[in-house]
Order: C-alpha cells, then sequence, then structure tokens
C-alpha cells in the first residue's frame, strides 16, 4: 500500500513533467493529453489516412465534379463576371500577358482572312512578324478548322514577349502547327 501512495505523490505529466493533482491521471491539462496522443499516434494515423485516401478517392472526385458542374451551372453568369474582371484586370496590367492576347488575336485575323480573301494581311507592323511565312507552313488549312487550334511548338510562355527579338523568335514560321484542339489543351506545360 505504501508503494501505490508514494506513486501517486510522485506522478507528473508525461509531456511536461508538472507534478499532478490527485484528479489528473496522466497529464496537467488537456492540450498535453491531446498533444501525447497525436505524437504517439502520428504514424499510425497516417497510414490509415493514406489507405482512406486511396479507397476513397474516386468516390469523392466524382462528388466533387458533381458539385462543380453543378455549382458551375447555376453560377454561370457570375463565374464568367469574375472570370472578366481578371482577364481585364490582368490585361490592364501585365504587359506580356496584353502582347500575347493581341498577337494571338492577330494570328486568328490573318488566318481568318486568309481563308475569305486569299491575301495575307499584317495586322501588327510593329513587331515585324513574317504572316506569310506562317501560313505557307500552316497550309492547308483544315476544312474543319473549330477542331483545330494553331499550337507553337515551343510555347509562348517561355518567351518574354516584351522583348522584340523573342516575339519574332516565338513567332517564327517554323514554331507553328495545326493540332487538335484536345491534344492542345492537354499538353503539359514542361
Amino acid at each position: 500500500m505504501t508503494k501505490s501512495k508514494n506513486q501517486e505523490e510522485n506522478k507528473s505529466c508525461l509531456v511536461c513533467n508538472k507534478k499532478l493533482t490527485k484528479a489528473q491521471k496522466k497529464f496537467c491539462c488537456d492540450s498535453h493529453g491531446w498533444h501525447y496522443n497525436y505524437i504517439t499516434h502520428l504514424d499510425e494515423w497516417k497510414d490509415r489516412d493514406k489507405i482512406r485516401y486511396a479507397r476513397d478517392r474516386p468516390k469523392v472526385l466524382k462528388r466533387s465534379r458533381k458539385f462543380s458542374k453543378k455549382r458551375y451551372e447555376e453560377n454561370k453568369e457570375e463565374i464568367a463576371k469574375i472570370h472578366l474582371e481578371y482577364a481585364n484586370k490582368r490585361y490592364k496590367e501585365d504587359e506580356g500577358y496584353r502582347i500575347r492576347k493581341q498577337l494571338g488575336s492577330a494570328l486568328g485575323y490573318v488566318i481568318k482572312r486568309y481563308i475569305k480573301t486569299g491575301k495575307v494581311m499584317n495586322p501588327l507592323k510593329k513587331y515585324s512578324i513574317d504572316w506569310e511565312g506562317i501560313i505557307k507552313v500552316l497550309s492547308p488549312i483544315p476544312k474543319d478548322r473549330h477542331l483545330y487550334h494553331v499550337d507553337h511548338i515551343v510555347p509562348l510562355y517561355k518567351f518574354d514577349l516584351t522583348n522584340i527579338e523573342l516575339i519574332q523568335a516565338a513567332f517564327s514560321p517554323e514554331n507553328h502547327r495545326w493540332l487538335l484542339a484536345k491534344e492542345n489543351q492537354g499538353r503539359l506545360r514542361s
């Protein structure tokens, strides 16, 4: 009996070694109890969470896609407005982005004008881009053009579009090709 009383008197918190009162069993406060459990069971919990994640991931993704699609359908106009505000703000503030958008529009304009008139226009003369060379490389233009994108083999984001020499390199004829829209959108930024 004296031994158990002695042990009770010498009890201390397992985390901070603070002397415990009679009501306290292992820890001086709840946060130390939580901390001790967290540290001692962390590896076990991580393994359990990995198993749960692997098991539940397909269900979670399916539910997430379903929710995202539903949310998009319900808030289409608001989401479009937010995207437009972001694009307009970025267009005003980011010179490289603005130039990339202008060049992309110019390329689309050149192709459309060539299809209608058979002539190559030069919408952005200040950059000295070889639009005729690009049209030669892209010829023949696919009849079902809506299924294709003009792909830059070396992506535009790798060029500093505030530098005219690099714009000319990015828009050199050999850097262009037709690519199916699905393939072009699926390309990784590497």
